[in-house]
């Protein structure tokens, strides 16, 4: 095989991210570089599992590549998978583009079979020219630091070998060793992003800047550079930063940012962990100095300002449904803690005050109970007091954050005969409502325990 150089360079890559020894998953289309990829592989006897994954999106055209990919694997005797599924069902299906959906169909299938095969990691045919695209787009879309140092060369278990080889270098060794591929004629249509910059945009600029590709992949690798020295600094700085709370929440101090250079820098590195997107950067930044109890929602988390802090709390745990009691013990597990409750038939001897247990007396309340989050027009009459308070008037007073307000719970009354009414018998976690405490003249009472989640 000529070009002694391409095959050493892959050889040496494999020895630095994995081991010559074992298998490995290789992502073959049937186009140029896939293709010299797995001949490469081949030729330089490191263990392969080609595995091609058909989108049907260009009809016979895409059975003719699965068919070269194969017939390539079989003449070789390399394992071959291959996978029909039509992409532009799944992206409707999901809410995604052509370009995620396939994206995101391609990595499980290949993680599918490298589990299958006992594989150590999944080889693609990434090459220079596809870095120099990356690297512009991710420009386009602000995307930072990380965005901008391109595709690394290894990533979890993702192995890109070509990453530095050009693609005419990758067309001279396919011509130069008689390697069968196909051209995917959707490559020549400017419909998606990355064909536009590499058909229309990247020639215009190559007029003006001869040497704009090798510039960018150098820019590239400074990139890649200085954001290895900023995530070292971000590790400090989530350390001392990012204070963690209960049940899947933290709290992030203002005015240690405020004194911090390269705030904005600093707060999206921060927050992207959460799934900030570029776009709500500025969102973010009006959110150190908005009013108390101003939130941003991201997809799987939320941000509250809340006086000096800006607290982050995981979707999921925030959102509470409604929990019904029809039994006089037993055990509820909330997104928030757990609660227990018991029916004691004698009278109480003594209480120790404690804001996680209530004691209501039995001869006033029914079942069934109903656990539930607080809604606008709550109230209750607050233990002690003999007028009702309005529950959002009660968390100002208790200078409840916008966190604890978002996740507060009621235990509720909601008798299933006559004429009874619904009433709130207990701020979980706070304060009962006077009506049903206990007396002497209790002979009978319930036991609520509240364990919130440390």
């Amino acid at each position: 095989m000529s070009n002694s150089n391409l095959a050493k360079s892959v050889s040496n890559f494999i020895s630095t991210y994995s081991n010559i020894g074992n298998r490995h998953v290789v992502g073959v289309s049937g186009g140029a570089d896939s293709m010299v990829l797995l001949a490469l592989m081949y030729e330089l006897k490191i263990p392969v599992i080609a595995v091609h994954y058909n989108f049907m999106l260009r009809g016979a055209a895409a059975d003719q590549d699965q068919q070269l990919v194969e017939d390539f694997c079989q003449a070789k005797s390399i394992p071959f998978f291959a996978k029909r599924q039509d992409a532009a069902a799944y992206a409707q299906q999901n809410k995604l583009s052509i370009q995620e959906a396939a994206r995101e169909m391609r990595y499980a299938f290949f993680r599918e079979i490298m589990q299958q095969e006992n594989a150590h990691k999944i080889i693609t045919a990434h090459h220079a020219d596809d870095q120099v695209e990356t690297v512009l787009l991710q420009l386009f879309r602000a995307s930072g630091l990380k965005g901008m140092a391109g595709m690394p060369d290894a990533e979890n278990d993702i192995l890109r070998p070509l990453l530095h080889t050009s693609k005419d270098e990758i067309y001279q060794f396919a011509a130069e060793n008689d390697i069968p591929f196909r051209e995917d004629a959707s490559n020549q249509t400017d419909k998606y992003q990355r064909n536009y910059v590499r058909n229309s945009l990247l020639p215009l600029i190559e007029e003006r800047f001869p040497q704009a590709r090798q510039n960018m992949l150098q820019s590239a690798q400074y990139f890649k550079e200085a954001q290895q020295l900023l995530q070292q600094r971000m590790a400090q700085l989530r350390k001392k930063l990012l204070l963690p709370g209960p049940h899947q929440s933290w709290k992030l101090p203002i005015r240690s940012i405020m004194h911090l250079t390269a705030r904005q820098t600093i707060l999206f590195e921060l927050f992207s962990d959460f799934g900030l997107r570029p776009t709500q950067l500025s969102e973010l930044m009006n959110l150190l100095q908005a009013s108390n109890g101003a939130r941003l929602d991201l997809q799987d988390y939320v941000i509250f300002k809340d006086r000096d802090f800006l607290l982050i709390q995981a979707q999921q745990a925030e959102k509470s449904g409604d929990f019904f009691i029809h039994q006089s013990a037993g055990t509820l597990s909330m997104p928030t803690g757990k609660l227990k409750w018991q029916l004691v038939n004698e009278p109480l001897v003594s209480v120790k005050y404690d804001s996680n247990m209530a004691y209501l007396d039995a001869a006033v309340i029914d079942l069934p109970f109903r656990v539930r989050p607080v809604k606008t027009g709550d109230y209750f009459y607050p233990l002690g007091m003999t007028k009702k308070k309005k529950i959002s008037r009660y968390m100002i007073d208790r200078k409840f954050s916008p966190l604890q307000k978002e996740q507060a719970m009621v235990l509720e009354m909601i008798p299933e005969q006559g004429n009874g009414k619904k009433r709130l018998m207990w701020l979980i976690g706070e304060r009962i409502d006077n009506r049903f405490r206990i007396s002497d003249k209790t002979s009978s009472y319930y036991l609520f325990q509240y364990e919130p989640n440390v």
